[in-house]
């Protein structure tokens, strides 16, 4: 690889090493909001989530940053170019770094798994306290029975 390729593969590299830290951290984060939910812990969960959007964005920049370097080394942004670049890397460091990436996806599911989760008992939870601070307002002719 040329100078260019290698400063590209290795910032494509050092954002994965940085995502697993970032997607450990968030996996913690969404863990603990289903009790949040569950307890109705509001002041808890906001206090939770304003410690989530920091990380959410610092893995957005990091996504960028390798759709940037796969744009740039002239392979599709997508699992079949980023395998094509992994697996171009040099021997010695080759199995270190795919064992990361496969470490990575792993985060990545269970992060989208927690949050699925969180996301069903958010609606459970704004279900339950919708007719607390938007009670149903009837009418005379709702209640007739004629």
């Amino acid at each position: 690889m040329n100078s260019s390729k290698t400063r590209l593969a290795q910032q494509f590299v050092g954002t994965i090493r940085a995502d697993i830290e970032r997607y450990q951290q968030l996996a913690q984060l969404l863990e603990a909001q289903k009790p949040l939910y569950l307890q109705f812990n509001g002041e808890a969960l906001d206090t939770n989530l304003r410690q989530v959007n920091p990380i959410l964005d610092a893995l957005g920049q990091s996504a960028n940053t390798r759709t940037q370097c796969m744009k740039q080394l002239h392979l599709p942004a997508n699992e079949q170019g980023a395998n094509r670049l992994l697996h171009a890397l040099p021997a010695p460091i080759k199995p270190g770094i795919l064992k990361q990436w496969a470490k990575l996806q792993s985060l990545v599911k269970r992060c989208q798994q927690l949050n699925y989760e969180n996301g069903q008992s958010s609606a459970s939870f704004h279900e339950l306290i919708k007719p607390i601070f938007q009670p149903e307002q009837h009418t005379y002719q709702e209640h007739n029975i004629w």
